[in-house]
């Protein structure tokens, strides 16, 4: 608990809670691709993905990866912690996904 307060207290961290991307979504004119894990324990899947679609414009794909933590790996508890244990390092489904995406973009 105490390295987590630490950690909450630093510069690093007090910047990501006050940091607002309404404003450089709006600027964005190019296409991009916004990916999410739904078993995401630090970024809620939902609310970020549809804030990116609604500042992003008509630019903007979004994909929601069933099963995938932040890391974008295959979990069982979904928690920070297990992410260094679990085998996987990258699952397959998210290089598709954006492969799929750069074919139809680039």
């Amino acid at each position: 608990m105490t390295s987590y307060v630490s950690q909450a207290m630093g510069a690093w961290y007090q910047y990501h809670l006050r940091y607002d991307p309404v404003p450089l979504l709006k600027k964005i004119r190019v296409p991009f691709l916004a990916l999410n894990g739904d078993k995401d324990v630090m970024v809620p899947y939902k609310e970020n993905l549809e804030n990116i679609r609604r500042y992003g414009g008509k630019q903007v794909t979004v994909k929601v990866l069933p099963g995938l933590n932040h890391l974008f790996q295959h979990c069982i508890t979904c928690t920070r912690e297990e992410s260094a244990s679990l085998p996987e390092v990258f699952a397959p489904e998210a290089w598709q996904a954006m492969r799929d995406w750069m074919k139809r973009f680039l």
